[in-house]
């Protein structure tokens, strides 16, 4: 004879079964960048949803209508300083490109590859007008970011 603990047990394990088998319909909706993490607890299963990231293009420059950069990253404020420091030896180092003079935001890594792409495409003077249009002094916007 069954008794009432296994019709708990059996409602309880059916119930975390239907809610798994959601979470998994749920992931083929969201993809996998946006999908829910499933952490199991002792008391059921709780979602977090991953944090938003945003993700960087931006322009350095050596100075006034000098040599300019195009990169994408998704910490500026790091990326930056790695410039200003030199940590990594190549274009910039050499150059002594280390002025933020534009940046624009995205909410997806997809978008901001597809538009620093675009933008080393331009003709230089398209790119000096934008940067012109954005920071008409030309000054070095690290320190407000």
């Amino acid at each position: 004879m069954l008794t009432l603990r296994y019709y708990i047990f059996k409602a309880v394990f059916r119930q975390e079964h239907i809610l798994l088998n959601l979470e998994k319909k749920r992931k083929k909706k969201l993809g996998k960048r946006n999908a829910p993490i499933v952490i199991p607890a002792k008391a059921g299963i709780h979602l977090h949803m991953r944090e938003k990231r945003q993700y960087y293009i931006y322009i350095l420059a050596s100075k006034r209508n000098g040599t300019l950069y195009i990169g994408v990253t998704n910490d500026l404020k790091r990326r930056i300083h790695e410039h200003k420091e030199k940590i990594n030896k190549g274009f910039t180092s050499k150059y002594n490109v280390d002025r933020l003079v534009y940046y624009e935001i995205f909410e997806s890594i997809g978008d901001a590859i597809y538009r620093e792409k675009q933008l080393k495409k331009w003709k230089r003077n398209w790119k000096i007008q934008t940067i012109e249009d954005f920071n008409p002094c030309w000054s070095d916007l690290y320190d407000n970011i």
